[in-house]
């Protein structure tokens, strides 16, 4: 259903660089479970930023707004609407309120 995959920077934040979702799921919830798990692990190993980018492609026109609605500000933005973000962990409030998150 999803997949998203993040790792550490050498400045010790976290950027996203790969985040898959069937639109078959998107604006159902479990984006939110899946971004507060992010922030969750991400400050559990002491990260204050969590970045991300927007590549503008054919097929995800409809997600060109996602990290705005989680709170991230853009630091960038390119001639072909790709852009830059970044979330400030410590401002960062849950979105998930319905789906259950196990982690072994």
């Amino acid at each position: 259903v999803s997949v998203v995959a993040a790792k550490r920077a050498p400045d010790g934040d976290f950027d996203i660089t790969l985040w898959l979702m069937s639109c078959r799921v998107l604006k159902r919830g479990m984006e939110d479970a899946m971004m507060d798990a992010m922030v969750a692990a991400a400050r559990a190993a002491g990260a204050k930023q969590l970045r991300g980018a927007y590549y503008k492609t054919a097929k995800n026109a409809m997600v060109k707004d996602f990290y705005a609605g989680f709170g991230f500000e853009r630091t960038s933005l390119a001639e072909h609407d790709d852009s830059h973000w970044r979330l400030a962990l410590d401002s960062y409030q849950p979105h998930n309120h319905y789906i259950e998150v196990e982690s072994r």
